[in-house]
C-alpha cells in the first residue's frame, strides 16, 4: 500500500497467502481426521447368532488403537490391524465384546450376541 490505496499487488499477495493457509489447514484436518475420530473396529464375515458349534471364529480389523480386546482379554493383531480369534461358547445365551482405546483414551467396542444350542444327539 502507498499513500493509502491498495495496490494489485498486495491484494495477490494477500490472496496467496489466505489460500496457502487455507490450504494448510485444510490438510491438516484432512490428515488428522483418524486421530480425531479415535479407534474403529470393523468385523468381517460374521458367523451366524445362533450355532450349534460350541465355538465361533471372530475375524476384523481395527485402525487407531493402541490396544485391543476381547471379553477382555488382549487380542493379537497383525501390522495391518487384522484379527482372527476363536471363541468358546457356553450353552445357551453368549455376549461377545471387543473393546479398542488408542493412546488419548478413547474407547469404541462392538457386542455380539451368540446363543449355542448344544446337540444331545
Amino acid at each position: 500500500m502507498s499513500n493509502g490505496r491498495i495496490t494489485l499487488r498486495f491484494v495477490l499477495k494477500t490472496t496467496i497467502a489466505i489460500g496457502l493457509i487455507t490450504l494448510f489447514a485444510v490438510y491438516v484436518l484432512y490428515q488428522g481426521r483418524f486421530v480425531l475420530a479415535g479407534p474403529v473396529i470393523r468385523l468381517y464375515n460374521e458367523p451366524a447368532s445362533t450355532t450349534y458349534e460350541n465355538n465361533v471364529q471372530i475375524s476384523g480389523n481395527v485402525r487407531n488403537a493402541a490396544a485391543i480386546k476381547l471379553n477382555g482379554g488382549d487380542i493379537v493383531t497383525t501390522k495391518d490391524g487384522d484379527f482372527k480369534e476363536k471363541v468358546w461358547l457356553q450353552n445357551g445365551y453368549n455376549i461377545i465384546t471387543i473393546s479398542a482405546n488408542d493412546r488419548y483414551g478413547r474407547r469404541s467396542y462392538i457386542e455380539r450376541e451368540f446363543i449355542y444350542i448344544e446337540d444331545n444327539e
